[in-house]
């Protein structure tokens, strides 16, 4: 068994096909980066309580590494100390660590349970997710746990980075509006994650968020997100309904083609809600589906909404049949946009869906509109 120690610190295991079970000398108080990483030949590390830190990546990739105990003595565990140890099955917490570093246990997808000391007075675990002892913050949550749904809690305020990372069981997340902080990649590659609702009272994201979150479908955010980074939604290719609220007010926008919304879509939209010179910011989005929506949502609000839809009455009125909008139909009716030739398309339309809303209003409409 050999080791490249210089003082107290061990940088290096050399590494022996013959060794799978690495007891690291006494005296060390220092495990190095990368350390043992990307080495299938270890099966359990023994650390002495001379230990004090472990460094970022310093057991991570040791694929076959299913047992390791945690000494008294380390108060450090730098980020991503244990990443992607996927035959790991149980960890343990001691009372003296005083300081976690992004998720430590990120691609760990074997690992079922977390404990900690009861005496740790910085930690706490909750239904094998860790969090900081007041939970205000969550550092990470386990991707082999199996439930699909989970609401963080009211009194997270910090999500750190990459803390549902690769998390292929979760489908629907639900922030409170407690959270003011995301770090980066904090839902990347979470493949089957179809909903995701975002706090209101955000100030703060890192980058890269929901990267390779491939199957999409609904993002709920805060007319205040910041989309800024060319990486947020990098193959998130489903996208095909976003949820922009404010504080008095939501707005609905959907994609029913084979078409999804992309980035540089995305923001446009939040721009033109975040916009001083509404009518510029919307001359911006260049998608006439989510045009129509947005101008049908704010009719009362600008006149110029008004001209785009009388300039778009025959968009307009095909795509409100195809959505089955009824209600959006009877909101521009006073303006008395149709023609006559949306007329016809409207009453052939309810005709002979006469089960229909639409039914209704097509009496309205034939007797004198």
């Amino acid at each position: 068994m050999s080791f490249q120690i210089r003082g107290n610190i061990l940088y290096k295991y050399i590494y022996d096909d013959n060794i799978s079970d690495i007891v690291i000398p006494y005296g060390v108080t220092e495990i190095s980066m990368f350390c043992f990483s990307h080495n299938d030949n270890i099966t359990s590390i023994t650390i002495p309580n001379t230990v004090k830190r472990i460094k970022k990546f310093a057991i991570g990739n040791c694929h076959n590494l299913y047992k390791i105990n945690i000494p008294d003595s380390v108060v450090i565990i730098d980020s991503y100390a244990f990443s992607d140890c996927t035959s790991l099955k149980y960890f343990f917490i001691p009372e003296s660590v005083k300081f976690i570093g992004e998720n430590i246990f990120k691609g760990c997808t074997g690992l079922k349970i977390i404990e900690i000391s009861e005496k740790n007075p910085n930690y706490i675990i909750d239904n094998n997710i860790l969090f900081s002892r007041n939970m205000t913050e969550i550092f990470s949550y386990l991707p082999s746990k199996t439930d699909s749904r989970y609401i963080i809690p009211d009194s997270v305020k910090k999500i750190n980075a990459s803390v549902f990372e690769c998390c292929s069981n979760l489908r629907e997340i639900i922030m409170t509006d407690s959270v003011e902080i995301i770090g980066s990649l904090c839902f990347c590659n979470c493949c089957n994650l179809e909903y995701i609702r975002l706090s209101n009272s955000l100030r703060d994201t890192g980058r890269m968020l929901f990267m390779d979150c491939k199957n999409l479908l609904l993002i709920s955010m805060p007319s205040s997100f910041s989309a800024d980074d060319n990486d947020t939604f990098t193959n998130c290719r489903n996208i095909k309904e976003l949820e922009i609220f404010f504080d008095r007010f939501n707005i609905n926008l959907n994609l029913k083609s084979s078409s999804h919304f992309t980035l540089s879509e995305i923001r446009k939209i939040l721009r033109f809600f975040n916009s001083n010179n509404a009518e510029d910011a919307f001359k911006e989005i260049k998608k006439w589906e989510y045009k129509i929506q947005i101008a049908l949502y704010m009719i009362d609000n600008y006149d110029f909404f008004k001209v785009y839809i009388r300039k778009n009455i025959n968009k307009t009125v095909k795509y409100l049949i195809d959505i089955n909008d009824i209600n959006s139909m009877q909101k521009i009716l006073p303006f008395r946009f149709l023609t006559k030739k949306n007329i016809h398309e409207f009453t052939e339309y309810a005709l002979n869906n006469k089960n229909s809303s639409f039914y209704d209003l097509f009496l309205k409409l034939s007797s004198g509109y």
